[in-house]
């Protein structure tokens, strides 16, 4: 099985953060727009009325699009970085590596990015009706305190950029990791690899809840719970999930391409729980039970 160096995971994490950034300033442009329509207005009614108009508007949700398609198509060039270092030393590897090649109009990675698109889509279409929701209420209550309307709406003009680049800064961080995991799960299931080895970047900043599974043998499933398998007082519960599947996670998802690529004895996850697996027989007996 190929192993993942610190260098090696240092490279992937600075193509992973170079996606995230371009990510970001792509949507930062949703910002500029933002903060336009708002500073054309003079009223907080009105405010809050072309915040609504703007999350349905066919202009916004082409250019949401645009971005969100830039993004998964740096994230599907770096992702073949993983491929390749599975590939690299597997006695399988070039067939499967061949078969990977050849999805490029493959059904089900069509349909994960499509998917991908419109859940980045509905995420980023909430910023504005979001904003619009909050500086409703916050007229509401300063009207009632007496406070007059053209001081409520530089209030609003002040604050719109600044809250709507905190929320599109979130959802760039998170979800480009997302991304880059449900395409690998996508890709190595059409192949038939049902299973992968979490790493991590093996750092300070990797969690407490994450670190110790470095080198864990998991199925694409039956997620892991890192937070409920290695619990800490600096990680609450937080799901099943793959890694890159939760905020800030650098963590990748090393497919195993063939079973007999396994250098045993492994530490696997099965069924909430991690053990360890002597042989590829007790480890096919595993499976099977």
């Amino acid at each position: 099985m190929a192993t993942v160096t610190k260098k090696v995971m240092a490279a992937i994490e600075t193509e992973a953060r170079k996606n995230e950034r371009l990510y970001k300033n792509n949507l930062m442009r949703l910002v500029a727009k933002i903060k336009k329509i708002v500073m054309e207005e003079s009223d907080p009614a009105d405010i809050v009325a072309v915040l609504r108009t703007l999350s349905t508007s066919k202009e916004f949700s082409k250019v949401i699009e645009l971005s969100v398609r830039r993004m998964i198509t740096g994230v599907s060039v770096a992702e073949k970085r993983s491929w390749r270092m599975a590939a690299s030393s597997s006695m399988m590897g070039k067939r499967v590596y061949a078969a990977l090649v050849n999805q490029t109009n493959n059904t089900a990675v069509g349909a994960a990015i499509n998917e991908i698109v419109a859940n980045n889509s509905r995420l980023i279409k909430t910023v504005p009706s979001d904003l619009a929701l909050q500086f409703s209420r916050y007229a509401q209550e300063m009207q009632m305190k007496g406070v007059r309307p053209e001081a409520i709406v530089a209030e609003m003009q002040a604050k719109a950029p600044q809250l709507a680049a905190y929320q599109l800064r979130r959802i760039a961080r998170t979800e480009s990791a997302t991304a880059a995991t449900a395409l690998t799960q996508t890709r190595s299931l059409a192949v038939g690899c049902e299973w992968y080895i979490w790493h991590t970047c093996q750092d300070e900043r990797v969690r407490d809840s994450h670190a110790p599974m470095e080198g864990i043998l998991c199925r694409w499933s039956d997620p892991p719970s890192p937070e409920t398998l290695f619990p800490s007082k600096y990680s609450k519960p937080a799901g099943n999930y793959h890694p890159g599947g939760i905020y800030n996670c650098r963590c990748i998802a090393l497919p195993v391409i063939a079973l007999e690529d396994i250098k045993f004895p492994v530490k696997a996850h099965f069924n909430g729980k991690i053990v360890t697996i002597g042989s590829l027989n007790e480890f096919k007996e595993r499976v099977a039970a």
